[in-house]
């Protein structure tokens, strides 16, 4: 199966992986408080490594997962997105920052809509 066509990357989304640091908007956050898929984001697995220092893979975690210092996210959404919550840092800017991203998915969402009405 062509994975980049299924999912559209190059076309404005794409699939990445996020290093958490401690002063990153997401550490501490489960994923139902980051409310991600409200900027269009979507964490299919997290990389975390375990007390022993082995690297475990929870794949599709859900909303009570919690986001910790050190986890790898694999998250899909778009570039912009991506790009804006891998530097995303905690504290009112962060908070600001999510804001932000919201209303560019709601209004990318709008502007893929149109384009599929005029076509």
């Amino acid at each position: 199966m062509d994975y980049e066509a299924l999912l559209g990357v190059g076309h404005g989304y794409t699939v990445a992986s996020l290093k958490v640091s401690r002063d990153s908007w997401l550490a501490g956050k489960t994923l139902k408080e980051a409310r991600l898929r409200q900027e269009g984001v979507v964490v299919l697995g997290i990389y975390r490594r375990t007390k022993k220092g082995e690297t475990i893979y929870l794949g599709a975690p859900g909303p009570d997962t919690v986001i910790r210092e050190g986890d790898e996210l694999v998250v899909y959404g778009h570039e912009e997105t991506i790009a804006n919550l891998s530097e995303r840092l905690k504290g009112v800017k962060g908070d600001l920052d999510h804001i932000k991203m919201v209303e560019a998915h709601i209004a990318r969402k709008k502007e893929e809509e149109a384009k599929e009405l005029i076509s």
